[in-house]
């Protein structure tokens, strides 16, 4: 099992989430959903786990400001749509970068390791779509073709951090479509997985064409 450490400033929650190992489960597809209902944060997160990817999608509302010690025991390959709300993390050791996303925006990142601290302002309603992409999965779809990945699949080869993006780099028109189509699948059953995968590779590509254009 992989797993993400997160701990609250607000009450010193400590919670522990547990992911399959690569994010690769036994079954087809997982998926999950978790009410949170902490002190000074509501809302809930809705996760869909199966080769090789995690998306996460989340709506909360935060109260008052919070921050939240993060730590990963697996390597960080995020891409990160802001759809509205505010995000920032702030990194504690050199294998990871900090990271600032506005509303409405995007980015891609690597991290070798993450330790870190997550920094949300009061009085905020957040809608987020986070995908986390394992190795294996990379590597199986673009079979060791780094090159086709421009600055992500170099820092994933030499292991070194990387943001790609930055405050201005907004979500597309055509990016908030294929996002829609993940947030309201419109297929079900044994052929779901696939369908998302689908969309996840055409939003990855879609995304390193905006985030590396000179």
């Amino acid at each position: 099992m992989t797993a993400l450490k997160c701990s609250y400033n607000s009450n010193r929650r400590e919670l522990l989430i547990e992911y399959p190992e690569a994010f690769n489960p036994q079954d087809a597809l997982v998926e999950r959903e978790r009410q949170l209902n902490l002190d000074g944060i509501s809302g809930r997160v809705k996760e869909s786990i199966f080769n090789g990817i995690c998306i996460e999608q989340r709506v909360v509302s935060l109260h008052k400001p919070l921050r939240v010690a993060i730590e990963h025991d697996y390597p960080l390959l995020k891409m990160h749509f802001e759809l509205k709300g505010y995000s920032s993390f702030l990194s504690k050791n050199k294998e990871s970068l900090n990271v600032e996303i506005q509303d409405g925006m995007h980015q891609l990142f690597f991290f070798p390791k993450v330790e870190g601290e997550l920094v949300y302002k009061e009085d905020m309603h957040r809608e987020t779509i986070e995908i986390t992409l394992s190795l294996d999965f990379i590597e199986r779809i673009f079979h060791d073709q780094w090159e086709l990945l421009s600055l992500l699949g170099t820092a994933i080869k030499e292991n070194t951090p990387i943001v790609i993006g930055n405050t201005t780099n907004k979500i597309t028109p055509q990016l908030y479509e294929i996002l829609d189509k993940i947030i309201h699948c419109p297929v079900s059953g044994a052929l779901k997985p696939y369908y998302l995968a689908a969309k996840v590779i055409e939003l990855l590509i879609i995304q390193i064409q905006d985030l590396t254009q000179l």
